[in-house]
């Protein structure tokens, strides 16, 4: 098999930040689940979803923020949207697996 050989420079790369599904709400699950919001990406998988941040400028990023709680999706899930968006990510991962950060609130459901 001939496989061409590329650099880094030469591909595009997505940044993914990855937070555990207990870090949202069993409401948000199943908005997620759902899959019906007016202004999110939505990617489901067998363990979490995958969720686009959009590249917007601040302005447009924080009305689909503000679009996201009238769905109503939690204050926790619109603070991971922001910590995903502060570093850069275009996707946010929410993975049953997925590191479990202290600082963060943890829901049990």
């Amino acid at each position: 098999m001939n496989i061409p050989t590329f650099t880094a420079d030469e591909l595009e790369f997505d940044k993914v930040v990855v937070f555990n599904t207990a870090h949202i709400t069993e409401d948000d699950d199943k908005l997620l689940t759902r899959n019906q919001s007016e202004e999110l990406i939505i990617d489901s998988f067998d363990y979490g979803f995958r969720i686009c941040i959009p590249q917007y400028d601040e302005d447009n990023f924080n009305a689909v923020v503000e679009n996201a709680r009238k769905e109503g999706f939690s204050e926790d899930f619109c603070t991971l949207f922001h910590i995903a968006r502060q570093h850069e990510a275009n996707w946010m991962k929410l993975d049953c697996d997925g590191q479990i950060y202290e600082k963060l609130p943890e829901h049990n459901w």
